[in-house]
């Protein structure tokens, strides 16, 4: 998977990284790094294809929630 990271984050633990890539042409997705085993998973997500990611951000799970990505603006959009 190829793309221009947008925006990162970590888990609470520091065990999990997460990056939203953007691609000029095709769906964006998440690259999940598991630092401590060293396996990745990519998710992508159709429905931002179309979606302004400048000014998107992660929020990495903790107390039970999932991982959401959140823009913000007119729009703001919030996607797990």
């Amino acid at each position: 998977m190829q793309g221009l990271p947008m925006t990162r984050a970590t888990s609470a633990d520091g065990r999990f990284a997460y990056t939203l890539y953007a691609r000029p042409q095709g769906v964006p997705f998440i690259h999940a790094l598991d630092t401590v085993r060293g396996s990745a998973a990519c998710i992508d997500l159709p429905p931002l294809a179309r979606a302004d990611l400048s000014t998107a951000r992660l929020t990495p799970p903790a107390a039970g929630r999932p991982l959401l990505v959140v823009r913000r603006g007119p729009d703001r959009t919030e996607w797990v």
